[in-house]
C-alpha cells in the first residue's frame, strides 16, 4: 500500500502543489483541491479496493504463506490509507497557502498520534486493533487538515 501512497504523494507534489500555489488566494483554489480529490484520491481508492480483493495472494507473495492478515485488518489499513491520501491533499493545499502553524499542529495528528495509540493499547494490541487505530489516526488528521484549510489564517499567524 505504500506504493500507492507514494505515487499519490508524488502526483500531489509534482502536479498539484504548483497548481495549488498558483491558485492560492483566488476562487480557483477550491477547484484545484477538488480536482486533486477526483484525480488522485479516487484512483488510489480503486487500487486499494483491487488490492483488498487480492490481499491473500499479495501478502503471500510479499512475505510467505505463513503470514496471514484478517480481511478486517486489511480493510482497516486500506481505509486508513485512503484517508491518509485525502489528508495529504489538504496538507499540500496548506503548504500552498503557507499555513505553517496548521501544518505543524496537524503533523502531530498523523504518525505520532498513531504511535501513541499503539503504545496505549499495550497488551490488547492485535492486527485488527492496529488497523482500527491507523484508520482513526488518519481520520483525525484528515479532519484537522480540511478544517484548517477552511479556516481563515489570522494576519499575525501563518
Amino acid at each position: 500500500s505504500d506504493w500507492v501512497c507514494g505515487l499519490a504523494s508524488g502526483i500531489m507534489a509534482v502536479v498539484y502543489l504548483p497548481r495549488l500555489a498558483a491558485a492560492h488566494g483566488s476562487a480557483a483554489f477550491r477547484g484545484v483541491v477538488l480536482q486533486a480529490l477526483w484525480t488522485v484520491l479516487l484512483p488510489a481508492a480503486a487500487l486499494f479496493a483491487l488490492m483488498f480483493a487480492a490481499h491473500g495472494p499479495l501478502l503471500e507473495l510479499l512475505y510467505d504463506a505463513s503470514f496471514r492478515a484478517s480481511p478486517a485488518s486489511v480493510a482497516l489499513v486500506f481505509a486508513g490509507n485512503v484517508l491518509r491520501i485525502a489528508s495529504w491533499i489538504a496538507l499540500y493545499a496548506l503548504y500552498a497557502a503557507v499555513r505553517t502553524r496548521a501544518i505543524a499542529v496537524g503533523e502531530l495528528l498523523s504518525l505520532p498520534l498513531f504511535a501513541g495509540l499503539l503504545f496505549a493499547a499495550r497488551d490488547r494490541l492485535t492486527l485488527e486493533l492496529a488497523g482500527l487505530l491507523w484508520l482513526a489516526s488518519y481520520a483525525v488528521y484528515c479532519a484537522f487538515n480540511f478544517w484548517a484549510l477552511t479556516r481563515k489564517a489570522r494576519p499575525d499567524r501563518a
